[in-house]
Formats: C-alpha cells, structure tokens, sequence
C-alpha cells in the first residue's frame, strides 16, 4: 500500500472524538515508511483539522464528503458546491418536515438552533444508551455541539435567505439530522432520484446533500491520481454509508469493527472499533505485509 485512506468520526476517532495514541503511532509509523495517509471525512476542513492538530499530525484532507480537497499546508486543491438553485428545492422540501437543517458553507456553518441540534443528538444518544445517566450524557453533548459549532464557525439565523442573496457565499453540503428514521426515508425517497445532487449518511440520524461529484471515492481517486498512485495501492477504512464509495474504490477497503451492517457486508476486510484504536491495526497489518 502506497496510501491509507481514513475516515473520522466512528473511524480514526475515538468516542471523545480524540485520535487515541496507538493511532497517531500508527499514522506517524506510516508516514516515516513513505506512505501517504489522507483524511476523508464529512466535516468540514476546520473541525477536521482540530483533532490532527492535538495529535501533532499533519495531512492532506479531503473535507465535506469530497466537496473540498486540501494539501497537508491547508491549500484548496479542488471544490465542487452545490447549486443554490437546487440548495432552494431541497430546503422547501425540508420546512415541511420536522427535522434540524444545517448549510455549509465557505464561510461556516449556518444553523438555526443549537437546542435543536442538542435535543436530537441527546435523543440519538438515549435510544443507543438506553441506562446512561441522562445529565452526564446532556453535559457531553453540549460539551461537543459547542466545541463543534466554535470550530465550524457557525453562523446561528432566523432563516437561510441571506445565503441565496450572498452571492461569494458557495454551499457545499446540507445536512439534515432527525431522531425519526421513518421521516428520513420519507425525505430520502422524496428527494432521490435528481442529477443535481446525492444523497447519503454519515451515521445513524442524518442524511447529507453534496454535488454529485462530491463523493469520497472520486476525491479519493483525484488526490491519489496527484500522487501517481493506483487505487489499487490504496487501503481505505470507514464504518457508514458515506465511505461505500472510497471503500470500493480502493484496493483494500477496511469496515471498522462499529461499522454499519451494509459496510461490513462491502468488505474484504475487517478490523477492530474506532474505541478498540481499530485503524492502528488495519495499519500494523499493511505495514507488516509490507516487511515480508
């Protein structure tokens, strides 16, 4: 393998959101052998960056599900917005539901409500942790969506009109949270099927609009054309929907242990979970294949 591809969050991360050491030896032991290793996440560059910078990493991240690819200095090497037009359809559709909407943007993040935002993921978090204490759970969630909302420099508003009339604002996801499945497979079943834009799933409670061509895979496969590298010297590692695309892509597709029953399903390959420091693993094991 000449590159290690990796996921973020329910990936590389651990459940603090934190890159645990047996990962960060793991990368830097990769890097030191010539290896490249890529961040490809659904964050945006900013809030991906924070967890590389406390463990003193340093990488090229393809951002936004592959709507923006930067170099290990931070320089953009390519975008791919959506259409505000389309960005237009898809929030008339929204209002109509019961759901919590967030734009990115080149600017931030727009949102309308952090206690919103706070009260499904405290719903999410109660429906996987049924007997956690419930205020110690309130208190990590708040503690996060804070954190998050201070790094993706989020913009809280009344409505998102300014973002249409803003015309140097460029969009590059929207994001639609909801504790109700059933209203998310409504959304998704409505709104499928359009040129203009894909859907798909960072975890369990979302889905994600991003230009058609803002998949990880294809950004995957562009970064790794600029290196002069084949995909089939590529290990990629995930655990949800939004990885399938670079998890096929790659000649080594790695499902995490807590990856979702359909990416297992995908994959040659297994390792341990992001909490079990599962992408360390999946690197040691290259690394000694690369040995014999």
């Amino acid at each position: 393998m000449r590159l290690i591809a990796t996921d973020m969050d329910g990936t590389l991360l651990n459940g603090k959101g934190r890159i645990s050491k047996e990962n960060i030896i793991a990368i830097e032991k990769a890097q030191a052998e010539g290896i490249q290793v890529v961040i490809v996440t659904g964050r945006p560059y900013s809030y991906a960056l924070m967890p590389l910078e406390l463990a003193g990493l340093c990488c090229p991240v393809i951002a936004l599900n592959g709507a923006e690819i930067r170099d290990e200095q931070g320089e953009v090497l390519n975008k791919l917005p959506l259409k505000k037009e389309w960005c237009r359809s898809i929030q008339k559709v929204l209002e109509n539901k019961n759901v919590y909407i967030e734009f990115f943007t080149n600017v931030g993040v727009f949102s309308k409500s952090m206690e919103q935002y706070i009260d499904i993921r405290m719903q999410l978090k109660m429906e996987r942790f049924p007997y956690a204490d419930e205020a110690l759970m309130l208190e990590d969630v708040r503690r996060r969506a804070e954190e998050r909302f201070k790094f993706e420099h989020c913009h809280f508003v009344d409505n998102f009109e300014g973002i249409y009339l803003d015309e140097e604002l460029i969009i590059y996801k929207i994001l639609v949270l909801s504790a109700d499945m059933d209203e998310l497979a409504r959304i998704n079943s409505e709104l499928a099927g359009e040129t203009e834009y894909i859907i798909t799933s960072s975890e369990r409670g979302n889905i994600e609009f991003n230009h058609p061509k803002a998949q990880k895979g294809t950004s995957l496969k562009m970064l790794a054309d600029q290196f002069n590298i084949e995909m089939k010297e590529v290990m990629a590692l995930g655990d949800h929907l939004n990885d399938v695309s670079m998890l096929q892509l790659a000649g080594r597709g790695v499902a995490m242990g807590n990856a979702s029953d359909e990416v297992k399903e995908l994959c040659q390959y297994h390792t341990k979970t992001n909490v079990e420091h599962g992408v360390a693993c999946a690197i040691e094991e290259v690394l000694a294949i690369r040995q014999v």
